[in-house]
């Protein structure tokens, strides 16, 4: 029988591989869109309906690294993720008021991007650190 807390470290991390799943897909998504509507007008509102799946990624990568350090996890990666996470759906918001309001939308793609790297290495070491065992203090 699962102890309570590898019960709640398995939702969290279960949660964390589908946001980074989900995230990607949007990603793909997105470009196998683009590729199809090459005359597509690239700003306006109805660009946003493509970043949806992004959105909601970000949202559930909050989430789960939220929960995780609620739990006191002791994988460092998770505050990375929270911070990453948080970042890229403010740039995502900048992105979507950009293309809604026909404004300039560089900087938001830089930033998406930026946060979307470190957030990948972040879920990277995350995932690494959670298939180590955890090293036991030893008592005199």
């Amino acid at each position: 029988m699962r102890s309570g807390s590898h019960l709640a470290a398995s939702g969290y991390r279960r949660l964390l591989v589908g946001g980074s799943s989900l995230y990607v897909g949007g990603w793909a998504l997105r470009a196998i869109w683009r590729a199809g509507h090459p005359e597509f007008k690239t700003r306006g509102p109805q660009e946003l309906v493509i970043h949806a799946p992004m959105w909601l990624a970000a949202i559930v990568l909050i989430l789960a690294a939220a929960w995780a350090i609620a739990a006191r996890t002791t994988e460092r990666g998770y505050f990375i993720v929270l911070g990453a996470g948080a970042m890229n759906l403010a740039a995502e918001l900048w992105h979507a008021w950009a293309h809604y309001h026909y404004q300039e939308y560089s900087l938001a793609h830089g930033l998406i991007r930026a946060t979307a790297i470190v957030g990948v290495l972040a879920v990277a070491v995350v995932l690494v650190e959670g298939r180590r065992p955890q090293r036991r203090k030893m008592t005199s």
